[in-house]
């Protein structure tokens, strides 16, 4: 036989499993062909046992045996009596060998339920609540390089204290005495700092757009003074929030226009008109253009 030479250690190997694993996984875990793991078995005289009915594979027990001529090729199936009292038709008798199938679907039910009931573990029962989203979310972007906001936060080293990320319970018995509500959300005082109880509040969702780091370290130089994005979206003469002077600003907008040109908004035709008019007067008279923004 033709390739690389079989070792005693990879002969060793095909025996222990023949009846254990399907050729194809022989194969993969030998970095050899499919063909020739059924040579080697053929050479060594291994021929596993037939299946006859009757017998038991985890917790399914042989029914029925028959072949189907699936695209010029046989494949035996089998009908299996689960353990849990139902009946399941048409199962490979390939897949019920190599362990793919080991159950009418109840064992993949049962582990499912386990994996549920550890992560309610302290019998909190909150999985399906806001509470426990806004936990599972905070631990996400902080230690799932995947996630688009991992960058903000665990690319930045911000993390989240052994207390609430070993527990939900404890998340949860600090957001109820801290005053949470359905409408507020988690904001850290320290955008710098990690998530625990001491840097951690409940806030308005504009509050917290309002401790975002743009709003607290990016300055602008309006009128004469200089300022943060924050500071500028508190003045009275800013007419726009701080996410908005946020992109303005990061757009290049001219500073004094970001702060005092109001947003166009939808279904406001006075609104939407004040608009159109100071842009034709920032390309066409510029000169008249404080004027008209300062009434």
């Amino acid at each position: 036989m033709g390739g690389k030479r079989w070792t005693a250690e990879e002969e060793q190997y095909v025996k222990d499993n023949f009846d254990k694993m399907s050729r194809k996984e022989i194969a993969e875990q030998l970095d050899r062909t499919h063909r020739s793991i059924n040579h080697k078995c053929e050479s060594l005289g291994l021929e596993p046992e037939p299946i006859c009915v009757g017998d038991k594979f985890n917790r399914l027990t042989i029914g029925k045996l028959y072949i189907i001529n699936r695209h010029g090729q046989n494949h035996t199936f089998a009908d299996c009596d689960c353990k849990c009292g139902k009946k399941v038709k048409q199962i490979r008798l390939s897949a019920i060998k190599s362990n793919r199938n080991k159950s009418c679907g109840c064992y993949k039910g049962e582990m499912a339920a386990k994996r549920m009931a550890k992560m309610n573990s302290g019998g909190h029962k909150m999985s399906d609540t806001r509470l426990y989203r806004i936990w599972a979310a905070m631990k996400t972007r902080c230690s799932n390089s995947k996630q688009p906001s991992y960058k903000d936060y665990g690319g930045r080293g911000i993390k989240v204290c052994d207390e609430w990320w070993n527990s939900f319970v404890c998340f949860m018995e600090w957001a109820t005495e801290n005053g949470y509500t359905e409408e507020l959300t988690l904001d850290r005082i320290d955008v710098d700092g990690g998530y625990s109880p001491k840097n951690c509040k409940w806030s308005t969702r504009h509050e917290q757009a309002m401790n975002r780091r743009n709003t607290i370290y990016e300055t602008l130089t309006a009128f004469g003074e200089t300022k943060t994005l924050r500071e500028w979206s508190e003045d009275k003469r800013c007419v726009v929030g701080s996410t908005t002077l946020a992109y303005r600003n990061g757009a290049g907008w001219e500073p004094e226009r970001a702060i005092t040109q109001a947003s166009e908004r939808r279904g406001d035709a006075r609104g939407r008109y004040s608009l159109q008019l100071s842009r034709y007067l920032e390309k066409n008279h510029p000169e008249i253009l404080d004027e008209f923004l300062a009434q």
